[in-house]
């Protein structure tokens, strides 16, 4: 009788099943480089990557050939053998064979192991004499299992002379690459043509992304080449309709024979197109501005802002829009509507708001506009009541005309009187 899966174990089950390291992209990468006849202590790289799985250990063997990359037999820790971890360790019981081994608790996501080699005195051209990894290179669960993993094989190419190739642009890097004309919103490519110099080995230009503002009207078609022969790194823009020319900058990576990660970088123009006739909606002020309109509570209040049509003349150039209210208290009062709005022509939109009591928290709201010209503005509202000053406390003041002030007034006049003629009789 069969059983059903509960629940909780189906879950657990998925949830493995999407952890599984086979759904990661394990790998073992061999590395391609060029050395001279006769050198010693040249490095080729060996690059571990678990891709984002959770390993515990590897186990692997490469093959070289003695005759043209000598490494001497030597037990762990081999001399000549350089590790990135020291989980890692790697020896040479046989000439011709590296066998390496590690295990430990969490294996590291990338892991490089240098090789360095003494070059004999014979040539071989690409892809070199081979570095090719031997059958059972994995990584190891934390059982000790096998984890699947993709290997890559390399090789020392060996030349009679040291790399001369020398890396140069049409244009020139630090140049500006400038984009055919054309009408707008169409696409238009341009090229920058990588030439080299010398005989002996190759450079590489790679790595190559786009900034500045306008970046996002470019499009980087082919951004990494090796030379030689010549080749070219491709590029599009799509003509913008309006506001100028679109401009952003090109940085790519250079390696020959003389330059190691050196960036070289172009300014791009891709020119405004013959415009397209079209609507454009544009406001005073800009959509996502916040509007207020405060006031008296319970008072009704208004707030504008204007629209425009910045688009491009012709048929069906005319500016559509429609514009409604949310929120409590808000309303469109007037100009919320439009059909056919020419260009370079505006409408003022008003927007009623009902103050809430004083005190009380602003009332919010939106508005929001739809529109033919590929947008949806919206704006923000707020209303809040205006608090008035409480009244200024009015001081008390002793009326003039008290029988206490008109005594005081005759006794004072009195004693003036008395004072006059005691005056005149002396």
């Amino acid at each position: 009788m069969s059983k059903i899966l509960s629940s909780t174990k189906l879950v657990a089950a998925l949830a493995a099943a999407a952890l599984s390291p086979s759904l990661f992209a394990q790998t073992m990468v061999a590395s391609t480089t060029t050395a001279v006849v006769n050198t010693t202590n040249h490095v080729s790289t060996l690059t571990l990557n678990t891709g984002g799985a959770s390993a515990a250990g590897v186990q692997f063997t490469l093959n070289y050939t003695n005759a043209n990359t000598a490494l001497a037999a030597a037990v762990a820790p081999h001399p000549d053998i350089t590790v990135s971890t020291p989980d890692l360790s790697c020896g040479v019981n046989t000439v011709g064979t590296i066998t390496c081994g590690g295990f430990a608790g969490a294996w590291p996501a990338t892991v490089t192991v240098q090789v360095q080699f003494d070059i004999g005195g014979t040539t071989v051209a690409a892809p070199g004499s081979p570095l090719t990894w031997g059958a059972g290179a994995t990584f190891l669960d934390t059982n000790g299992d096998p984890i699947a993993t993709t290997v890559t094989n390399g090789g020392v190419i060996i030349t009679t002379a040291p790399p001369d190739i020398l890396v140069s642009y049409s244009p020139a890097a630090g140049s500006t690459v400038t984009f055919p004309s054309g009408v707008a919103l169409t696409t238009q490519n341009a090229s920058i043509t990588v030439n080299s110099t010398g005989s002996v080995g190759t450079a590489t230009v790679d790595n190559c992304a786009l900034s500045g503002a306008g970046a996002g009207s470019f499009s980087i078609v082919t951004g990494s080449v090796t030379v030689p022969p010549s080749d070219t790194i491709d590029l599009s823009c799509t003509l913008p309709n309006g506001g100028g020319a679109a401009t952003a900058v090109l940085t790519c990576r250079e390696n020959d024979s003389d330059s190691t990660n050196v960036n070289r970088t172009w300014n791009l123009s891709c020119p405004q197109g013959t415009p397209v006739p079209g609507p454009s909606y544009s406001s005073v002020p800009a959509p996502g501005s916040l509007l207020e309109c405060d006031g008296d509570a319970g008072t009704t209040e208004t707030v504008s802002f204007v629209v425009t049509n910045n688009g491009n003349p012709g048929a069906g150039s005319g500016l559509d829009f429609s514009c409604s209210a949310a929120g409590a208290g808000f309303s469109i009062q007037s100009g919320g509507t439009a059909t056919g709005l020419a260009v370079g022509s505006s409408q003022t939109v008003t927007v009623a708001c009902t103050v809430p009591a004083e005190g009380a928290p602003a009332a919010t709201g939106t508005v929001t506009c739809t529109t033919n010209a590929a947008t949806t503005p919206t704006y923000n509202l707020s209303s809040v009541a205006q608090t008035l000053p409480d009244p200024v406390p009015q001081p008390n003041v002793v009326p003039a005309s008290s029988l206490w002030s008109k005594l005081a007034l005759i006794g004072l006049l009195a004693g003036l009187g008395i004072a006059v003629v005691g005056f005149r009789r002396s």
